[in-house]
């Protein structure tokens, strides 16, 4: 099958993906550090019962409102970093 792109395209693109998955790698990391805690007594739940209801996670997390507009403005800076992978590689 052949590419929309060249060779040369398709590794920055490969490069620029990589950064990408580096970053959300270690910021997931630096997370799930942070709240050990947090995760060794989910995971204490999760051992016997083999399922945690959401009062179990208020319990052990606390009560959490979802930032809709932050959730949003999240999945557009993705949509922007792939975009631009691709226009700064020359595929237009």
């Amino acid at each position: 099958m052949r590419s929309i792109y060249s060779e040369a395209t398709g590794q920055l693109i490969d490069e620029e993906v990589r950064k990408i998955i580096d970053h959300a790698f270690i910021h997931a990391k630096a997370i799930l550090t942070d709240h050990r805690s947090s995760l060794i007594k989910l995971a204490g739940l999760l051992q016997p019962n083999e399922i945690i209801f959401k009062k179990d996670l208020e319990n052990i997390l606390g009560s959490r409102q979802i930032d809709k507009h932050q959730v949003v403005r999240d999945r557009i800076r993705c949509v922007i970093i792939l975009f631009s992978a691709f226009f700064r590689s020359g595929l237009r």
